[in-house]
């Protein structure tokens, strides 16, 4: 592992974000549930998932690649999305 997988400010970060997530998830379920949903309260809630999942997606980018010290990047992976784009080792530690 590199520093900057260490990072306790990106990890505060991903911890941030990711609860941000999911308290505009509860309380979309709870709008719904309960009927006091808006269009503009759903939106906002969904910004909210919206930014959340970016700011994710941002620190996850700025890892490196424990096997070569390759930067992730911040391209888009679907097909083998745990596997370094360079060397081929995988990237989850």
């Amino acid at each position: 592992m590199t520093e900057n997988d260490k990072n306790p400010q990106l990890e505060r970060w991903n911890n941030l974000a990711f609860g941000l997530g999911a308290l505009c998830l509860l309380f979309i379920a709870f709008t719904e549930a309960l009927g006091l949903s808006t269009a503009t309260l759903r939106n906002v809630l969904i910004g909210g998932v919206f930014v959340a999942g970016t700011i994710m997606w941002l620190v996850q980018a700025r890892k490196h690649c424990p096997h070569c010290g390759q930067m992730f990047g911040y391209h888009f992976r679907i097909l083998r999305g745990n596997q370094c784009r360079k060397c081929g080792g995988d990237i989850r530690g």
